[in-house]
C-alpha cells in the first residue's frame, strides 16, 4: 500500500499544498502593493505595457526621462506580456500579473513531484523536494518581493519543459506524443518571449538534449540561438537612439548644465555596468579571455560571494557536480559580471538559475541510492529552512512578523494624551516629513480620481499610476504634464546621469511655478500635487529695510547644517483654518548659516489633546520658488504665504503650529502659534 494514496490523491495533496502557498504568498504581495513597496520599476512599467498594448499601443512605456517608446528602447525585449492585454479589457489592476506569475511560480511543484516519482519512485522525497522548492528562499522573495518580471514568469516553465522531454524519453521514435512535442515548442516559445537572454540560455540546454535527440536540440538551438543574436544584436541596439532623444529632451527642458549622459546613451542601456572590460562586445570577449584578473575582482566581491552561499548553498553544494546548471550561465554571467552590485537573492534576474538548480538538484537525487537519498533529501530541506531564516525569506518570517505586530503590539501599546502649552520659539528636535500610507493613498485617491493622461510623479507610486498614456518619473514631463507630484528627495531619474537629483528637481519645480498655469492642490509627507489653474501660495524676497523691527523679537532656530531667524512680528497664524479654503500662513524668515542644498522647511500640525495625532507636510515654498529660502544669500528676508490643506483623517479642533528645517537626517521645529480646524 502506497504511503500518500493513489496517484489522484497524491495530485490532491500537491493541489491543496500549492492553493494554500498559494493564497499566502500572494496576500503577502498585495499587502506590500498596498504599502507601496512596488514602484514604476518594475511593476508600474510592466502594467503600462500592458495597458497600453490593449489600447493598441505594443509594448509602449514611459522611460526614466519622460519619453514613450517600445520596450526594446530600455534595452530590454520581453513581449509576454500581450497575453494578459485582453485581461487589461476588463480589468487592469497591475496585481493581475503578479497573481499569473505567483500562479506559474507554483505550478512548478506539480513537474517537479512528476519528474521525482517518474526518477527515483519515492513519495516521501518527492514531497521533501517540493517542500524544498516552496521553502527555497530566493523563490519567497520572487514571490513576494520582485513584483512582476517576464523572465520570472517564463523560468518555471523550464520544469515543465524537462519534464515533457523525460516523460516522452527525449521525443524518441519510439515514445513520441504529438500533443506533448506541440506542448515543447509552446513552452519554448513563452520562454523566448520572457526576456532577452533566454535565447542564451535555451541554446545551451539543447547541447543537453543533442545526446538524447540529435534533430531536436539542433532545431532548438537555432531557433533559441537566432531569436537571441536577433534581439540582442539588432533589436535592442537599433532603438537605442530612442533613448538618447529621450535624454536630449530631458536635459533640454530642465536646463541642467553637466548632464552626464555618456553612461545611459550607449547601444545597450546596462552596458555601462561591464565597460571595465571594455567598449565593446569583442574587446571584452577579448579581455575577459586575456585578462582573467579583471572578471575575478569583480565577480568574487564579498556581497557576490554571499550571493551565491545563498543561492548554491541551501541545495547542498554538491549539485554543481550535476553540471544541467550551467544552462544558467548567461543570466549568472549578468549578476556576476556587472561591476553594480545586482546580484542577490532578492533579484528576479535569479529566475532561470533557480529552475535550472532544482533540475540538477532532482538528477543528483536520481544517482543517490534509496536510504542515502532519503536522508540527503531531508537534509536539504532542513538546510532550506535554515537559509531561509538567516536570509530574511519573507515566506517563512511572515508569521514571525505577524506575532510581533498584531499582537505584541497591542498588548504592550498604550495611548498617552497631552495638553503641553507652548510659548512662541519654543524649539524641539524633529523628523523632516516622512510618506505614511494615509498620505500616499490620499495622493493615489487624487490621481485616480484625477485620471490624468499625462502624469509625473515618484517612484514609489508608479505602480498605482501606471495604467495611463504617460506615467514618468518627477520631474522628466514636468513641462506638459496633466498632474505633478513632486518628491524633491526623490532622485531616482536623475541618478543614472551622474548629475544632483536635488538640482534638478528644485529646478524643475521653479519652473513648473513660474509657468504660471499650475496650481497647488494637495500636501502630505514629503509631497506636492500640482495640476493646472491658479496659485494662491507664494514666496518672495524683501528688502530688510521695510522691516527695521525685524531684529526686536527675532528666534534663531536650526541644526548644526541650517539656521533660520524668524520674528514674532511677522508670524501669523490664522485663529481658524477649513480644510480647503482658510486663510493663509504668513511668515517672514531671514536664512543664516549653512546653505538649503539638500535641506527644507516643513509645517506640523500637532493636537493640542494628542500630540500623536499630528499633520507633518513639507513646505515645497522654500524651493519652489525664485524667491525661496533656497535661492537666499545669508542674512537674505523671504516672505512666505501658505495656505494649508488639511485632509479628512484630521478632526476638528485646537491645533499647534510648529515651523521646521532641516534634512533627513537632522531637523528642527519651532513654536509659532495655533490655530483650530473647523469645518468647511
Amino acid at each position: 500500500m502506497k504511503l500518500f494514496g493513489g496517484k489522484n490523491f497524491q495530485f490532491i495533496i500537491l493541489a491543496v499544498i500549492g492553493i494554500v502557498f498559494l493564497t499566502y504568498a500572494f496576500s503577502l504581495a498585495y499587502k506590500r502593493y498596498v504599502n507601496f513597496e512596488y514602484g514604476k520599476f518594475d511593476l508600474g512599467n510592466m502594467s503600462q505595457m500592458v495597458w497600453n498594448t490593449s489600447r493598441g499601443r505594443f509594448m509602449e512605456v514611459t522611460d526614466q526621462f519622460g519619453t514613450n517608446m517600445p520596450r526594446w528602447g530600455m534595452s530590454h525585449v520581453d513581449p509576454i506580456l500581450v497575453i494578459f492585454a485582453p485581461i487589461y479589457w476588463f480589468y487592469d489592476n497591475p496585481m493581475i500579473l503578479v497573481f499569473a506569475q505567483h500562479i506559474v511560480i507554483i505550478s512548478a511543484i506539480f513537474p517537479i513531484y512528476l519528474l521525482c516519482i517518474k526518477r527515483f519512485k519515492n513519495e516521501i522525497v518527492s514531497f521533501s523536494v517540493v517542500l524544498t522548492y516552496l521553502m527555497y528562499p530566493a523563490i519567497g522573495f520572487t514571490l513576494v518581493w520582485t513584483g512582476y518580471h517576464g523572465i520570472s514568469f517564463v523560468a518555471p516553465f523550464f520544469i515543465w519543459l524537462v519534464w515533457i522531454l523525460e516523460k516522452n524519453d527525449f521525443f524518441d521514435k519510439k515514445a513520441t506524443s504529438r500533443k506533448d512535442l506541440i506542448f515543447y515548442w509552446i513552452l519554448i516559445i513563452l520562454m523566448l518571449l520572457g526576456k532577452e537572454e533566454v535565447g542564451a540560455i535555451l541554446s545551451i540546454y539543447a547541447i543537453f538534449i543533442y545526446f538524447k535527440n540529435k534533430e531536436l536540440a539542433i532545431q532548438t538551438f537555432l531557433i533559441s540561438f537566432i531569436w537571441f543574436a536577433f534581439v540582442f544584436f539588432i533589436v535592442i541596439p537599433a532603438y537605442s537612439d530612442l533613448r538618447k532623444q529621450s535624454i536630449d529632451t530631458f536635459a533640454e527642458k530642465t536646463s541642467i548644465v553637466g548632464v552626464n549622459a555618456s553612461d545611459v546613451g550607449e547601444d545597450n542601456f546596462f552596458i555601462h555596468r561591464y565597460d571595465y572590460l571594455g567598449d565593446t562586445y569583442p574587446e571584452m570577449i577579448k579581455n575577459a579571455v586575456f585578462q582573467p584578473k579583471l572578471i575575478f575582482d569583480v565577480a568574487f566581491s564579498k556581497d557576490k560571494l554571499l550571493a551565491l552561499n545563498n543561492l548554491f548553498g541551501p541545495l547542498g553544494y554538491i549539485l554543481i557536480l550535476v553540471p544541467i546548471w550551467i544552462i544558467a550561465l548567461p543570466d549568472l554571467a549578468i549578476v556576476l559580471l556587472s561591476k553594480d552590485e545586482i546580484f542577490e537573492i532578492s533579484n528576479h534576474r535569479i529566475a532561470f538559475v533557480i529552475s535550472a538548480l532544482f533540475i540538477s538538484y532532482i538528477y543528483l537525487l536520481t544517482k543517490l541510492k534509496g536510504r542515502y537519498r532519503f536522508a540527503f533529501s531531508i537534509s536539504v530541506l532542513i538546510l532550506t529552512i535554515y537559509f531561509s531564516a538567516t536570509t530574511n525569506n519573507p515566506i517563512y518570517l511572515s508569521g514571525e512578523s505577524l506575532i510581533r505586530t498584531k499582537i505584541i503590539s497591542k498588548v504592550f501599546s498604550s495611548n498617552f494624551e497631552t495638553s503641553q502649552k507652548y510659548k512662541f520659539g519654543d524649539e524641539r528636535r524633529a523628523q523632516v516629513p516622512r510618506n505614511d500610507n494615509e498620505c500616499l493613498q490620499e495622493m493615489t485617491n487624487i490621481i485616480l480620481s484625477k485620471n490624468p493622461q499625462v502624469y509625473t510623479g515618484p517612484d514609489y507610486l508608479g505602480a498605482q499610476s501606471s495604467n495611463r498614456l504617460v506615467n514618468a518619473l518627477y520631474p522628466a514631463r514636468y513641462w506638459d504634464s496633466d498632474l505633478v507630484l513632486v518628491d524633491l528627495f526623490e532622485t531616482k531619474t536623475t541618478g543614472p546621469l551622474g548629475s544632483s537629483g536635488w538640482a534638478f528637481n528644485k529646478e524643475s519645480l521653479r519652473r513648473l511655478l513660474d509657468n504660471s498655469s499650475y496650481s497647488h492642490i494637495y500636501s502630505c509627507g514629503k509631497i506636492s500635487a500640482f495640476e493646472k489653474g491658479t496659485l494662491k501660495d507664494f514666496s518672495m524676497f524683501v528688502d530688510l529695510s521695510e522691516y527695521k523691527d525685524f531684529d526686536e523679537s527675532k528666534f534663531e532656530f536650526g541644526t548644526d547644517r541650517i539656521k533660520l531667524t524668524i520674528s514674532e512680528n511677522y508670524v501669523k497664524v490664522p485663529e481658524k483654518i477649513k480644510r480647503e479654503s482658510s486663510d493663509p500662513i504668513r511668515i517672514l524668515v531671514q536664512e543664516g548659516k549653512g546653505d538649503f542644498m539638500d535641506k527644507t522647511t516643513f509645517w506640523t500640525f500637532e493636537s493640542s489633546i494628542d500630540s500623536e495625532v499630528k499633520f507633518v507636510v513639507i513646505d515645497y515654498l522654500s524651493s519652489g520658488f525664485r524667491g525661496s529660502l533656497d535661492r537666499a544669500e545669508r542674512g537674505q528676508l523671504v516672505f512666505e504665504t501658505y495656505y494649508p490643506i488639511i485632509p479628512e483623517r484630521f478632526s476638528v479642533g485646537k491645533y499647534n503650529v510648529f515651523f521646521g528645517v532641516g534634512d533627513l537626517l537632522n531637523a528642527k521645529e519651532i513654536f509659532i502659534g495655533q490655530t483650530e480646524l473647523v469645518d468647511d
